[in-house]
């Protein structure tokens, strides 16, 4: 049997426990949204931003680097070619030489 005469908890202090629990839960359930999905700090958008800038200085220079090497390749290679056909050349002349050579003696 329940005594109606006993006062409510908090009836003292002139509030009501019930606001104050109901309102508890309410940030309970606000902790955990937040939880769930947590706002992006400034210093994690300072750092994100910083990745990026250096990801992107990182790819230039290499980019560069590259454009680089293809050039001198292409002089390295330009080199070699003319060197082979210069060779060529002079072994052409050599042949005709020979064959005027032989021209006169025959």
């Amino acid at each position: 049997m329940i005594d109606d005469r006993l006062p409510v908890p908090g009836a003292s202090l002139d509030r009501e426990i019930a606001h104050g629990e109901a309102v508890d839960a309410e940030i309970e359930r606000f902790i955990e949204r937040r939880g769930a999905n947590p706002p992006r700090g400034e210093e994690e958008a300072r750092f994100e931003d910083s990745e990026l800038r250096h990801n992107a200085q990182r790819e230039a220079r290499i980019r560069f680097a590259k454009v680089q090497y293809h050039y001198a390749h292409a002089a390295r290679l330009r080199a070699t070619v003319e060197a082979l056909a210069q060779s060529h050349v002079e072994a052409a002349e050599r042949l005709q030489q020979q064959m005027k050579e032989e021209g006169r003696s025959a």
